[in-house]
């Protein structure tokens, strides 16, 4: 597995019983910026749910993870990719996951992926509304990335979501860093 030379790679062994792999990415995108809508629809399709790209590939066919996972850090424009693996798997893994992300920068999204992507996040933006702390949890995330839109904005914008909008944002999104957490023993430096 060829890792560009930019992107840092670091190991660290504990007395662990299995990996523990995260990636993590620049998203170039955060909740102040106006396609911050279309990156939720990245993560989304790209890991943030069971019927997602990553959970499909890497859990489902090629039964490589005990979990897998991407999340986003709204504000930092983070994305961070994590599955819990077998130690030797760890590169096929790696490989799973970098072809993901490629897929969707080149439209390969299919029309129930969209579709699930599309209800799943409408869903999660309808039980905020159900919630007075996840309410104030969206407010103050409004306060705190300088756009406070609100719910019906959320939901309006998520159901315009095209393809091309979900392609866009992720031609921006870069490998930064992968961890490793393997058994062993920790190497002093």
């Amino acid at each position: 597995l060829a890792i560009p030379a930019e992107v840092r790679y670091h190991v660290q062994r504990m007395p662990v019983s299995q990996g523990k792999l995260t990636l993590g990415y620049r998203t170039n995108t955060a909740y102040r910026d106006d396609d911050y809508a279309a990156l939720l629809f990245y993560n989304g399709v790209l890991g943030g749910f069971p019927h997602s790209k990553l959970f499909q590939n890497i859990r489902e066919k090629a039964s490589l993870a005990y979990y897998t996972f991407s999340r986003l850090e709204k504000h930092k424009g983070i994305q961070l990719i994590g599955s819990g693996i077998e130690v030797e798997n760890h590169e096929r893994v790696m490989e799973i996951i970098m072809e993901q992300v490629k897929s969707i920068k080149k439209g390969e999204i299919s029309a129930e992926e969209m579709e699930n992507t599309r209800r799943a996040l409408i869903n999660q933006f309808k039980i905020v509304a159900d919630n007075p702390y996840s309410m104030l949890n969206l407010n103050l995330d409004g306060l705190l990335g300088g756009k406070d839109e609100g719910l019906d904005y959320y939901l309006r914008k998520l159901a315009e979501i095209e393809v091309d909008d979900v392609v866009a944002v992720a031609d921006k999104v870069y490998l930064d860093t992968i961890y490793f957490l393997r058994a062993g023993e920790e190497v002093k430096a």
